[in-house]
């Protein structure tokens, strides 16, 4: 810790002078895509989850088994993209 500063000088320095150079992976790149990707559609389902419960909570309107028909289909649609990006994931799998 107590070289961290001159660490970071030279580390810079050479960047500077071009020493140090960043490869770009193209592989890295779609792993990334492909992650932020599922990331996205996770948090996607955990929104329809919690507006869907909120919605159950209002027991208004068209019902479906005893809760609301919009609050079913969130529920519904959370489902089967559950289930999708989890079918997905085991199928895409990198081993």
């Amino acid at each position: 810790m107590k070289n961290l500063p001159q660490n970071i000088n030279r580390l810079v320095a050479k960047v500077e002078n071009g020493e140090i150079r960043v490869r770009y992976s193209e592989e890295l790149s779609e792993d990334i895509e492909r992650t932020s990707n599922k990331l996205v559609v996770a948090i996607i389902i955990a929104a329809l989850l919690v507006g869907s419960s909120w919605i159950i909570q209002i027991d208004k309107g068209p019902m479906v088994w005893g809760m609301p028909i919009l609050g079913f289909l969130g529920f519904a649609a959370s489902g089967v993209l559950g289930v999708g990006l989890v079918i997905y994931i085991l199928r895409y799998r990198k081993i």
